[in-house]
């Protein structure tokens, strides 16, 4: 059985909040953050996604983290529900318009986009592989609905830069684990993990991501009931 799983969003901190957890004395990974167990077969049966969770020392809570999962239909969704349907769920989330260029610059980075070609980029803003990231509403609202609200634990990106420990102190309490198990050098707790080269966002990307996530953006407010009107103002005002 696995007792918790991070559903994402990609490029939002989760390698932190994986490696984070990683040390934490009561948390066992499989050796691996991404499994890509459900996203790579959303028809399995799961027994080769909980055979490596059987070598788990005794005492500790099981874990993995495959940010590919936000993406999951609500039928698969109710698949894990019927192998784990106490599963605890982690979703981190970051400014939508950041994060789509930071995944942008990630996949410049492997080799699969030039970042010099304006065709390729108004492509790839476009497609699904950018876009289902980035629908947040929707990930919780499939989540929640098979799991119930309360199983997951949301937090922003900004929140992790800002108070890290305060975030693990929740994800700790969401856990039943101890925060002090946490409990890390200063320098640990800040440090940035996986960060991109430092790529200003060009003005026709900045411009088209604000009106596609507009909307996003304010039903995402509403579901976890903090404002989000931070993450447009800056390009409404640029």
């Amino acid at each position: 059985m696995i007792d918790f799983i991070g559903i994402g969003a990609q490029k939002s901190a989760t390698t932190w909040m994986y490696w984070q957890l990683s040390r934490h004395p009561q948390v066992w990974f499989p050796g691996i953050k991404e499994m890509h167990y459900w996203d790579s077969n959303p028809h399995g049966d799961g027994a080769d996604w909980l055979a490596p969770f059987q070598q788990a020392p005794e005492g500790r809570i099981k874990g993995e983290y495959t940010p590919a999962y936000a993406t999951l239909d609500t039928v698969t969704i109710e698949r894990i529900a019927a192998l784990c349907p106490d599963l605890r769920l982690i979703y981190l989330l970051r400014n939508p318009v950041e994060r789509a260029w930071s995944q942008a610059r990630m996949l410049a980075s492997q080799g699969w986009l030039n970042l010099d070609n304006r065709q390729e980029i108004e492509e790839f803003l476009v497609s699904e592989r950018c876009r289902s990231r980035g629908r947040y509403s929707q990930t919780i609202c499939r989540w929640s609905e098979v799991f119930g609200r309360e199983a997951l634990s949301i937090h922003l990106f900004e929140d992790i830069a800002s108070e890290p420990d305060a975030v693990l102190h929740a994800i700790a309490g969401h856990l039943g684990i101890t925060a002090e198990g946490f409990h890390q050098e200063e320098t640990d707790m800040f440090e940035r993990i996986h960060v991109g080269a430092p790529i200003p966002i060009p003005a026709f990307v900045r411009d088209f991501l604000h009106r596609e996530y507009v909307e996003e953006v304010a039903r995402t407010a509403d579901l976890i009931g903090r404002p989000l009107d931070h993450w447009l103002k800056e390009y409404v005002d640029a």
